[in-house]
Order: C-alpha cells, then sequence, then structure tokens
C-alpha cells in the first residue's frame, strides 16, 4: 500500500499551519501575560501607598478626637504614633498638629482649661484644613487603581482568548488526526481487498521516493505536533490558573481598602462580607456593621467566578501549611473584617469593634494538589500582605 504524496503534503501543510498558529498565539498570549504582570504590580504598589495613606488618615483622626476628649494622657499616646506621611503638604500640617496637641495636652497638666481650649480649637482647624487633601490623594489613588484594574481585566480577557485558541487548535489537529487514520485505514481496505491471487502478484517493485513519505515519517510529524500542542495547552493552563487566583486576591485587597476608607469618612465601623452564589461566583461587598441584610445592588462590591473559592484553612490533598502566628506576627481571625472609624481591622459585635488581624485563603479548585493556592492577611495595624504557596512554602 501507498500514501499518495499529494495527500501527505496537505496533511504537513495542514500540520504546519497548526504549528505556526501555536507559536503565534503563544507569543500573543506571553504578551497579554506580562501587560498583566505590569497592571498588577501598579495595583500593588497603589494598594501599599493607598494603605499607608489610610494609616495617617486614620491616626490624624485619631488626634483629633484624643484632643477633643481633652485627656492628656490620650493626647500623648495619639501624638506618639503619628506616622510620616509621603505627600509634603501632609507632613506640614501633621507637624503643626502635632505641636497644637502637645500644647493642649501641657496646658491640661498645667489645669490652664483656656489656654487648652485654644490650643484644641487650632488642632480641629488644622484637622478640617487636611480633610480636602487626604480627599484629593484618595480619589487619585482610586482613580489609578481603576484604570489598573481596567487593564489587567482587558490582559486577563486576552490570556483567556490565548486558552481557547491553544484548545481550538488542539482540537482541530485531534480531529485533522482522527481524519487522516480514517483514511489510511480505508485505503489499506481498499488495497488489501484488490490483491489478486497469489499465483498472479507481480514482483515487488522498489517505490520511488517521489511517490510519497513512509509511515514512519508522518508518524514523526504527528507525534512532534502533538507533543507542541500538549505542552502549550498545559503551560496557558497553569498560568491563567494562576493569574485567576492573584486577580482574585487583588479584588479582595481593594475590597478591604474601599471599606476601610469608608469607615474613616463615614466615621463609623464599616464591614466586608463574602458569600458564594449559587453558579460559584465569590461575591464581597460593603456594609455597615450594624446591617445585617442581604447583598443589594447599591452596595459597594466585587465579584469573581468559579473556581476560585474562599477557605478558612486549607484542606484536601496536598494543601499546604497553615500560615501561623510565627509567620504572621499575630493570631488571626477568619471571619467578617470590620474597620473603626480609625481605619483599623477589628471583629464588630454588639455596637463594639476590638481590633484584630485577619487571615484568609484562596483556591482555584481548577488545579489539583498543591498548586493554585494563595492567602490574604491583614494585620491589626492594617497592613495588608499576599501570600502565595509555590509548592513547598508560602511567599509574598
Amino acid at each position: 500500500m501507498e500514501i499518495r504524496k499529494p495527500f501527505l503534503v496537505g496533511l504537513g501543510l495542514f500540520g504546519l499551519v497548526l504549528v505556526l498558529g501555536i507559536i503565534v498565539n503563544q507569543r500573543s498570549f506571553n504578551r497579554h501575560a506580562k501587560d498583566f504582570e505590569n497592571a498588577l504590580a501598579q495595583t500593588t504598589s497603589g494598594d501599599t501607598r493607598y494603605g499607608d495613606l489610610m494609616t495617617v488618615h486614620g491616626q490624624v483622626k485619631g488626634v483629633a478626637e484624643s484632643v477633643s476628649e481633652m485627656n492628656a494622657d490620650s493626647i500623648e499616646v495619639s501624638i506618639s504614633s503619628l506616622p510620616t506621611a509621603s505627600d509634603s503638604r501632609l507632613n506640614a500640617g501633621i507637624e503643626q498638629m502635632a505641636l497644637a496637641a502637645m500644647k493642649t495636652a501641657d496646658s491640661l497638666r498645667r489645669r490652664d482649661t483656656q489656654e487648652a481650649r485654644r490650643h484644641a480649637q487650632e488642632v480641629a482647624q488644622i484637622s478640617a484644613s487636611l480633610a480636602p487633601v487626604f480627599t484629593e490623594l484618595e480619589q487619585g489613588f482610586e482613580q489609578g487603581r481603576q484604570q489598573s484594574e481596567a487593564a489587567r481585566m482587558d490582559a486577563f480577557a486576552g490570556m483567556n482568548v490565548g486558552q481557547a485558541v491553544e484548545v481550538s487548535i488542539f482540537l482541530a489537529f485531534v480531529m485533522g488526526l482522527l481524519g487522516f487514520l480514517g483514511f489510511s485505514t480505508q485505503r489499506a481496505l481498499d488495497w488489501l481487498g484488490h490483491q489478486p491471487l497469489p499465483a498472479m502478484v507481480p514482483p515487488p517493485r522498489r517505490l520511488s521516493a517521489s511517490r510519497g513519505f513512509s509511515m514512519v515519517e508522518v508518524m514523526m510529524v504527528v507525534a512532534i505536533t502533538m507533543v507542541l500542542s500538549t505542552i502549550a495547552i498545559a503551560n496557558i493552563a497553569a498560568v491563567v490558573s494562576s493569574t485567576r487566583v492573584r486577580a482574585g486576591i487583588s479584588s479582595v485587597s481593594g475590597l478591604l481598602q474601599n471599606t476601610r476608607m469608608l469607615a474613616v469618612k463615614n466615621n463609623k465601623s464599616m464591614t466586608a462580607r463574602m458569600i458564594s452564589l449559587t453558579r460559584g461566583t465569590l461575591v464581597g461587598y460593603v456594609k455597615d456593621s450594624t446591617d445585617d441584610s442581604d447583598l443589594n445592588n447599591d452596595d459597594t462590591q466585587v465579584q469573581w467566578e468559579a473556581p476560585v473559592i474562599r477557605l478558612t484553612a486549607p484542606t484536601g490533598e496536598n494543601a499546604p501549611t497553615e500560615l501561623t502566628a510565627t509567620d504572621l506576627g499575630y493570631t488571626p481571625e477568619t471571619g467578617d473584617i470590620s474597620f473603626n472609624s480609625r481605619g483599623l481591622p477589628c471583629v464588630y459585635s454588639s455596637g463594639n469593634c476590638v481590633n484584630h488581624g485577619f487571615l484568609y485563603y484562596f483556591k482555584d479548585t481548577s488545579r489539583q494538589g498543591s498548586k493554585g493556592w494563595a492567602g490574604l492577611s491583614i494585620s491589626p495595624a492594617g497592613k495588608i500582605k499576599k501570600w502565595f504557596w509555590n509548592g513547598s512554602r508560602w511567599s509574598e
């Protein structure tokens, strides 16, 4: 039996097109993955600086509150915890506020109530003058985050398209391979069915190289194409899974920063809650801590699609070890996180919000074993860290 050259040339061209498609699609996928990494780095950097700003805002508010209470010990404690801001306007105002607050405390210790009230009024005026600066900076960070998130979503959409194209190429290859095998089998059956009697079989002739290719050569091309397709699909699937988890972690971080901002701005405790909808979508939303109602359209919220789920602890086969108090520097809570009016994380219950650190785990269930795990920790001071499991240990 002989496989004709025109057919094999067509098969070779078909395989070449598929291989070129894999290469071009892989380059496009890598470009989108790089864009995603850049956008995620911008988001992470913005979150860090935004968190620092919220810490400064909360501490400034704490100084103003302690001065309004006219308690010398409380004023001195709040002044000692005042951080340095990255904005020169804020730093100048903070220095003036700290000086006026210290004068208030000194006047209270000398029992000069009138002088203390005068300095307290000065603190209130400085605090009021800093409010527009905080608002301006917060809006700038929020706009920057929205832009980086938009870029991140566009890049992730491109990665999903690349994954779909890779699967389509693989399916096209499989269908072509099945067609080739079917054609070859039919040719073999036809050849066997039309063989003359043994006595009439002419002497075998040596086939010319110009008339076709050997089955070994064809199967080598098929095997190479199959290997390239399988490797490309596996690599893309792993990158998409990692990207999905990291995008989800970034969304949670943004939600918590928003909750913190609303708590400081509204001067009351706010709570971030996370729920899983029936179709597997994970949703995070913000409520007044006193509001126990379900999610509604007016709530500030974010969502990300399955298969990312939230867990209180790693479970399942080959699950990673838990992050300990030694790793974190505190013993974490795992329930809904609230932020008080000074922007500090706390556990809200019956009107009280007790300061605590928190820890959440996330898992991409499409990946088996120890892959696809991430964590998000919030220290008692409000510092947010992202953790990723590399198969043997947690790293930031």
